[in-house]
Protein backbone atom coordinates (compact mmCIF):
# COMPACT_ATOMS: atom_id res chain seq x y z
CA UNK A 1 0.00 0.00 0.00
CA UNK A 2 1.35 3.42 -0.95
CA UNK A 3 0.12 5.67 1.83
CA UNK A 4 1.69 7.92 4.42
CA UNK A 5 1.07 5.21 7.05
CA UNK A 6 3.65 2.94 5.40
CA UNK A 7 6.36 5.62 5.27
CA UNK A 8 8.99 5.70 7.98
CA UNK A 9 9.39 9.45 8.40
CA UNK A 10 12.89 10.66 9.23
CA UNK A 11 14.10 14.20 9.77
CA UNK A 12 14.15 16.43 7.82
CA UNK A 13 10.95 14.92 6.38
CA UNK A 14 7.61 15.03 8.17
CA UNK A 15 4.06 14.12 7.20
CA UNK A 16 1.62 16.80 6.10
CA UNK A 17 -1.25 16.45 8.56
CA UNK A 18 -2.76 19.94 8.58
CA UNK A 19 -5.57 20.21 6.02
CA UNK A 20 -4.83 23.87 5.33
CA UNK A 21 -1.14 23.18 4.67
CA UNK A 22 -2.08 20.24 2.41
CA UNK A 23 -4.44 22.44 0.42
CA UNK A 24 -1.82 25.20 0.09
CA UNK A 25 0.87 22.80 -1.15
CA UNK A 26 -1.45 21.16 -3.68
CA UNK A 27 -2.62 24.55 -4.98
CA UNK A 28 0.98 25.71 -5.36
CA UNK A 29 1.85 22.56 -7.31
CA UNK A 30 -1.07 23.10 -9.68
CA UNK A 31 -0.01 26.73 -10.18
CA UNK A 32 3.60 25.82 -10.92
CA UNK A 33 3.35 22.94 -13.39
CA UNK A 34 3.34 23.90 -17.06
CA UNK A 35 1.58 21.86 -19.74
CA UNK A 36 4.69 19.85 -20.63
CA UNK A 37 5.53 19.04 -17.02
CA UNK A 38 4.92 15.35 -16.14
CA UNK A 39 2.62 16.38 -13.28
CA UNK A 40 0.41 18.65 -15.37
CA UNK A 41 -3.25 17.65 -14.88
CA UNK A 42 -2.26 14.76 -12.60
CA UNK A 43 -4.10 14.20 -9.32
CA UNK A 44 -1.52 14.87 -6.60
CA UNK A 45 -1.95 14.63 -2.85
CA UNK A 46 0.62 16.32 -0.58
CA UNK A 47 1.66 13.78 2.04
CA UNK A 48 5.03 15.03 3.31
CA UNK A 49 7.51 17.86 3.25
CA UNK A 50 11.07 18.72 4.21
CA UNK A 51 11.32 21.07 7.14
CA UNK A 52 14.54 22.62 5.84
CA UNK A 53 13.73 23.05 2.13
CA UNK A 54 10.90 23.54 -0.35
CA UNK A 55 10.67 19.84 -1.20
CA UNK A 56 7.19 18.33 -0.97
CA UNK A 57 6.27 14.66 -1.27
CA UNK A 58 3.15 14.03 -3.35
CA UNK A 59 1.29 10.82 -3.97
CA UNK A 60 0.49 10.83 -7.70
CA UNK A 61 -1.67 7.94 -8.84
CA UNK A 62 0.52 4.89 -8.19
CA UNK A 63 3.88 6.53 -7.44
CA UNK A 64 5.54 9.17 -5.33
CA UNK A 65 6.89 12.51 -6.56
CA UNK A 66 9.24 14.77 -4.65
CA UNK A 67 8.81 18.29 -6.01
CA UNK A 68 11.00 21.30 -5.28
CA UNK A 69 8.36 24.02 -5.29
CA UNK A 70 9.64 27.41 -6.45
CA UNK A 71 7.12 29.71 -4.72
CA UNK A 72 7.78 32.33 -7.39
CA UNK A 73 5.33 35.08 -8.27
CA UNK A 74 4.98 33.81 -11.83
CA UNK A 75 4.58 30.16 -12.74
CA UNK A 76 7.53 28.68 -14.66
CA UNK A 77 6.63 28.44 -18.34
CA UNK A 78 8.23 25.05 -18.99
CA UNK A 79 9.90 22.06 -17.37
CA UNK A 80 12.21 21.22 -15.66
CA UNK A 81 10.69 23.54 -13.07
CA UNK A 82 9.56 22.66 -10.64
CA UNK A 83 12.24 19.99 -10.33
CA UNK A 84 10.61 16.61 -9.74
CA UNK A 85 11.91 13.16 -8.84
CA UNK A 86 9.69 10.09 -9.11
CA UNK A 87 9.77 6.96 -6.95
CA UNK A 88 7.89 3.77 -7.76
CA UNK A 89 7.24 2.62 -4.19
CA UNK A 90 7.97 3.21 -0.50
CA UNK A 91 11.17 1.14 -0.63
CA UNK A 92 12.63 3.20 -3.47
CA UNK A 93 11.48 6.45 -1.83
CA UNK A 94 13.13 5.48 1.46
CA UNK A 95 16.34 4.16 -0.09
CA UNK A 96 16.91 6.96 -2.61
CA UNK A 97 15.43 9.97 -0.81
CA UNK A 98 14.37 9.79 2.83
CA UNK A 99 17.38 7.89 4.21
CA UNK A 100 20.03 9.89 2.31
CA UNK A 101 18.34 13.17 3.29
CA UNK A 102 18.29 12.07 6.96
CA UNK A 103 21.96 11.10 6.80
CA UNK A 104 22.86 14.59 5.53
CA UNK A 105 20.55 16.46 7.91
Amino acid sequence: MRSRSTILWREPWQPVVDAREKETLEAELRREVAQRHPLHDQPASAIGRRVDADDVLFLVRDRFAVVRLTWTAAAPDHPPWPMTRFFADVDELSRDCLVPDADLY
